[in-house]
């Protein structure tokens, strides 16, 4: 097995709970790991074969646009979607920081993960 990983995908987004975060937004950043088997991928040399980075974004990108309260809940729709497309991938991890949260702090992210 090997890994496909993005690191620091950065996308905007409206989530949280106060209602000035759904109008405001912040910057979101993502790390991704998929594990998978490309022996085919690299034998062929056919993107079909491989986990595809720019699907990957594109999902990361298309739950983004969902806005929830939560960031437990951004994530486990993104590691579910991932999962749907890739069902043959093994271990598949995602981490989420929220950058410059409305915290009651001097913070520069918060973040959730998700294995599934």
């Amino acid at each position: 097995m090997a890994i496909v990983s993005i690191h620091d995908l950065k996308v905007y987004g409206y989530h949280g709970c106060l209602p000035e975060e759904a109008v405001i937004g912040t910057q979101f950043k993502f790390d991704i790991d998929v594990e998978t088997d490309f022996t085919k991928a690299y034998e062929t040399d056919e993107l079909k074969y491989a986990v595809d980075y720019v699907e990957i974004t594109r999902i990361v990108k298309e739950q983004m646009a969902v806005r929830n309260n939560l960031i437990e809940t951004v994530v486990k729709r993104i590691v579910t979607k991932i999962r749907e497309r890739y069902p043959e991938a093994g271990k598949i991890k995602v981490k989420l920081y929220k950058m410059n949260p409305p915290a009651n702090g001097d913070l520069q992210a918060v973040s959730v993960t998700l294995e599934g």
